[in-house]
């Protein structure tokens, strides 16, 4: 899964990412020096991660028996990794709709020891800003997963 198919840095336009054993890559051009460049978010960085359930709309509607329409959803997960490095906390936002892409993602996060914890809280519309002002105070088990 691609960081920039769900989240978006106004910093950075990305055009390819990957994971290795160290951890994330993320290519991309700085808009700031017009520079391509690589950016490592290290496993050992990544703090916690927060896993909560994403809503996802459907375009197509659908008509009831009393000829109300009514929106469809599909759910998937929403994976949200909390990075602190030099000081800086900054989150990676994934999103998830497979459950050959959940193994995955719980494979890494087991194999790399990171506190996974889960939210019943909907994360799907939830925006990058949204986690640096109220990560904090969602509500989740006091013990990882």
């Amino acid at each position: 899964m691609d960081l920039q198919k769900y989240d978006h840095d106004p910093d950075f336009i990305f055009h390819k990412s990957w994971w290795t054993d160290e951890g994330y890559v993320h290519r991309g051009l700085d808009r700031e020096t017009k520079r391509k460049t690589e950016r490592l978010v290290r496993f050992s960085d990544i703090k916690e991660v927060l896993i909560g359930p994403a809503w996802i709309r459907m375009h197509a509607r659908s008509r009831d028996s009393s000829g109300n329409k009514r929106n469809l959803y599909r759910q998937g997960l929403r994976l949200v990794f909390r990075v602190e490095s030099n000081g800086d906390i900054t989150y990676l936002s994934f999103l998830s709709e497979t459950k050959k892409d959940v193994d995955s993602w719980i494979l890494r996060i087991h194999t790399h020891a990171i506190p996974a914890y889960v939210t019943d809280l909907d994360l799907h519309e939830a925006k990058r800003e949204d986690f640096d002002l109220h990560y904090e105070s969602i509500d989740y088990p006091a013990t990882p997963s």
